[in-house]
């Protein structure tokens, strides 16, 4: 259906008929209507959950993930699929510039390469108390290719959880640099007069015990893209690369992570 940017003459006499409103008071509904039409025209963007799957070289898989949301899990399924049935031998998942999202949709991540009832992440509230989120038995797993998991600076919440549960349960190796450290659990406190009070009532820690939360994620292998490029950290650049075609060569922490990969390919083989 073609969108609109403007309102329509029957529109126009809708908003002329209302009663008790001022002609002025018409008009500017009229203009403030028109105005929401032209933003919600220019910001609707879709943003798919895996940005990009596929064989990089010599049966390493690559998928690299823009947020954690309701359908990531099915997606990410989908994806498996498809690079298994391309020969896929081993596998670099990348949430660099991933700001998080779901919590439960991390754990269905980290579920297809662990495990059943591994545990994944676990929050602990100011009175000690804990609760454990472990894997989740799934009908397919890919528990015998190996891992690395690239993260960055952007890398935030659920993308931390993620790497860190499938690092420290040993299924992966990390490459990158530190990242963002948002682990808190927040609830919003109403108040009397109409506002209200966000306050943190939990920590997120890794199986190992490790707060996230304003630490991040140490990666194994430390690797700043700066070394190759200079890093382009703003959202729309972002999007305009994604865009653009992809070609990994030119992004450094990628060409290491899979130099890094081929030889964890080959001690798989020995083991």
């Amino acid at each position: 259906m073609k969108s609109k940017n403007w309102l329509t003459k029957e529109e126009i006499q809708k908003i002329f008929s209302y009663k008790d409103m001022s002609d002025k008071e018409r008009v500017l509904l009229a203009i403030l209507y028109s105005c929401a039409l032209r933003v919600s025209e220019c910001t609707r963007i879709k943003i798919k959950d895996i940005k990009r799957a596929t064989i990089l070289e010599d049966g390493v898989g690559y998928i690299s993930f823009s947020e954690f949301r309701e359908s990531t899990g099915k997606e990410l399924d989908k994806a498996l699929k498809e690079l298994k049935d391309k020969g896929m031998k081993a596998l670099i998942l990348d949430v660099r510039y991933n700001p998080g999202g779901l919590l439960h949709s991390a754990i269905e991540v980290a579920s297809r390469f662990l495990p059943d009832n591994n545990l994944i992440v676990y929050t602990k509230s100011r009175e000690g108390n804990e609760i454990k989120y472990t894997s989740l038995p799934l009908a397919t797993k890919y528990l015998d290719i190996p891992m690395v998991v690239l993260i960055n600076k952007g890398s935030a919440s659920a993308s931390e959880i993620v790497a860190a549960a499938l690092r420290e349960n040993k299924r992966a190796v990390l490459l990158g640099e530190t990242s963002f450290g948002k682990g808190s659990v927040q609830t919003v406190v109403p108040l009397s007069d109409g506002s209200a009070l966000r306050i943190t009532t939990a920590k997120y820690y890794t199986p190992l015990g490790n707060s996230i939360h304003e630490v991040g994620i140490e990666p194994d292998i430390v690797i700043s893209k700066e070394t190759n490029e200079e890093v382009k950290e703003d959202v729309f650049e972002k999007l305009k690369e994604d865009k653009r075609s992809f070609d990994y060569k030119k992004d450094y922490q990628i060409v290491r992570a899979v130099d890094l990969i081929k030889g964890l390919m080959v001690l798989f083989k020995a083991n």
